[in-house]
């Protein structure tokens, strides 16, 4: 038991090392932006109703993209290059990704959730 949590543990420093959380809280604030001005322009330009749910949704489907180039991609002042773990990096063993594959597998879900939610049918 005590395995497990070191396990998250590492898991959730890993993800603090990449800086996913902070690609996740900026996404956040970015899309509440885009859509408070899309609310406020799109009645404007007299573009359709469903305008607003199409941003909704490509929103909500950025959103795991966004985390998992965050999760393999650093940038640098050099430019964008690849994350490269640590060298005593404590998920490289089969055991600790268990987290990792978790973790996509509720966001692949939510997202296939809110996308069944938001788009008409």
């Amino acid at each position: 038991m005590g395995d497990s949590g070191s396990g998250l543990r590492a898991f959730l420093s890993e993800l603090q090392r990449r800086r996913v959380f902070r690609v996740a809280a900026f996404y956040a604030i970015a899309s509440f932006a885009v859509l408070q001005v899309g609310e406020i322009v799109f009645p404007a330009l007299k573009f359709p109703e469903w305008s607003l749910t199409l941003v909704v949704t490509l929103i909500f489907l950025g959103f795991p993209v966004a985390l998992a180039l965050a999760w393999a991609f650093d940038l640098t002042p050099r430019g964008v290059v690849r994350t490269e773990p640590q060298a005593d990096d404590a998920l490289s063993s089969q055991h600790s990704r268990t987290p990792a594959l978790i973790a996509v597998g509720v966001v692949s879900l939510l997202t296939v959730a809110v996308g069944w939610y938001v788009l008409p049918s």
